[in-house]
């Protein structure tokens, strides 16, 4: 017969879950929901129609070696960027969703689902365990009042988080290389979180499980941008601590493969960086450069440096009144010290050029979060350890719901918006597309002639990729605005017998041109207008 406190404990456990799956599906829903019939988009989408070819597929036989093989994944040692995981799951992902981009911006709303669902259990769960160090206070009242609170503050605190300006560039558009990152870090924390509270000598399985999630997200992140190579430090001390404690053989074998795939990929892009002397914006690489970077960031005060003075503030506190350094208080300085390192890769990876609100900020701003949770939890720990119960509950759960709502409420409606803008320039952009396709296979004599008016030259590239895709023939040619009397002359048999593909950026102002019909020295017969 099944104990009754342990079926109330599994009922109450339900609960929580529904809560949050209900909070992360109104998350994902409000954020980024819009996308949901998405169609394609030029940025960077063309590497999906890539892959498929104007045969609109990929065939099982074709991902290894051939297709990873024709990638950066072929090229190690030589090649500035090697994220094997990405290309490998995207070329995957394209065997699976082939033409239909509405299905792949469906995984990334599944994804976000997945990612603040685990969010707000790592929070909810890393606070109660502070709990378990010490007796909880006396007043079960207080006790079952603090849990509803930290539900609330992990609940507000995914909200928070989920504002960012970064994320519609990762979750509301297929081409992100990002959301991968976000799938590895998900599966990563969560195993590594239950790894290391986990009892060795206790059901084997499950720590087998738990090792098979942790190395698959330190593979997947670490293999999709390489900034996620600090993940190895956390790894090597998961690696002593199951060996220290005696876990199974299989469990340090398989989390010594992931480390060593890691590494890997971190000596194949050193060694690249090194012979080549710049990266893949062709920025210099060498160490004195970087260093004056990095020199820079670390004499500019950012919250980050508030965050470790914190730490260490907070730790001292309690080394004073306890006469010892207690080993949740290493853990949070150790973990803070990692994640401001996690910071300035990020500072160094882009070259100082951080933060940009989109996608290249992750993860670099969830530093900032995490440095708070840290001293939050520093806190909660020393008024546990008192048995302020009636402080944490009647003062520091409401000011931390209140500081959260302060700094969340105002950006709000931002990634809507972002994602609104993104469902309706997709579905113009492939409205578009399909018409010239159309209009291009009636007149397939006619030239295509692209004006490139807009200050981003890849998309170029992608739509004449787009065109292959579609199996469109027609002789293509690219010319600069505003036109020189050289392109006039060079141009002029195409004069009223050719198809104008015209870009319009309305994220740049006074650049190019206004409207469609001030392009007259070519007076093409069709016309088609492209609005990014």
């Amino acid at each position: 017969m099944i104990n009754l406190s342990y079926k109330n404990s599994i009922i109450k456990g339900s609960v929580k879950a529904l809560i949050f799956a209900v909070a992360s599906f109104l998350i994902t829903y409000y954020n980024f929901g819009p996308v949901w019939n998405s169609g394609w988009w030029v940025i960077d989408d063309h590497e999906i129609v890539n892959y498929l070819g104007s045969d609109q597929k990929i065939n099982i036989n074709e991902i290894i070696p051939q297709m990873l093989t024709k990638t950066e994944v072929g090229r190690p040692f030589e090649s500035t960027r090697y994220r094997p995981s990405y290309y490998l799951l995207r070329i995957i992902e394209t065997y699976f969703f082939t033409t239909h981009p509405q299905y792949y911006l469906r995984l990334r709303l599944f994804i976000s689902f997945a990612f603040f669902f685990t969010l707000m259990t790592i929070i909810y769960f890393s606070l109660t365990k502070l709990t378990e160090y010490y007796p909880p206070p006396s007043n079960r009242v207080d006790q079952k009042i603090q849990r509803w609170f930290l539900m609330l503050i992990a609940i507000i605190s995914a909200t928070s988080i989920s504002v960012e300006g970064y994320w519609p560039d990762i979750l509301a558009r297929n081409g992100s290389g990002e959301i991968y990152c976000v799938v590895g870090l998900c599966l990563y924390v969560i195993s590594y979180y239950f790894l290391w509270i986990k009892d060795a000598s206790k059901n084997n399985l499950l720590l087998a499980m738990l090792t098979l999630v942790n190395t698959t997200g330190l593979v997947i992140s670490c293999g999709s941008k390489e900034n996620f190579l600090l993940l190895l430090i956390p790894s090597f001390i998961l690696l002593y601590r199951l060996y220290a404690r005696k876990y199974p053989r299989f469990n340090i074998i398989f989390t010594s493969i992931g480390i060593l795939y890691a590494l890997f990929i971190g000596f194949a892009v050193v060694i690249a960086l090194n012979h080549t002397g710049v990266d893949i914006y062709g920025r210099s690489v060498h160490l004195h450069d970087r260093f004056s970077v990095l020199l820079k960031w670390l004499l500019h005060f950012k919250p980050i440096h508030l965050n470790l003075l914190l730490t260490l503030f907070l730790g001292s506190i309690h080394y004073f009144s306890t006469k010892k350094f207690t080993r949740f208080t290493k853990i949070c300085i150790l973990v803070q010290f990692c994640n401001i390192l996690f910071f300035f890769t990020q500072v160094v990876f882009y070259n100082g050029l951080f933060p940009l609100n989109y996608r290249y900020d992750f993860p670099g701003k969830l530093t900032y979060a995490i440095g708070w949770w840290i001293n939050l939890a520093q806190l909660y720990y020393h008024l546990v350890y008192f048995k302020k119960g009636q402080l944490i509950t009647y003062v520091l759960f409401p000011v931390i719901i209140l500081i959260l709502l302060i700094t969340g409420l105002p950006k709000i409606k931002d990634n809507n918006n972002t994602s609104k803008f993104c469902l309706k320039n997709s579905q113009l952009f492939t409205s578009s597309i399909d018409n010239l396709v159309h209009v291009a296979k009636i007149n397939s004599t006619l030239p295509i002639i692209i004006l490139e008016e807009t200050p981003r030259p890849e998309i170029i590239g992608s739509t004449q990729k787009f065109l292959s895709f579609y199996g469109i023939n027609n002789l293509v040619n690219v010319i600069s605005y505003p036109l020189t009397k050289h392109d006039i002359d060079k141009h002029s048999l195409y004069a009223g017998n050719c198809m104008l593909l015209y870009y319009h950026d309305n994220n740049s102002i006074g650049t190019g041109v206004d409207t469609v019909e001030t392009v007259d020295p070519l007076k093409c017969r069709i016309k088609i207008a492209f609005h990014l």
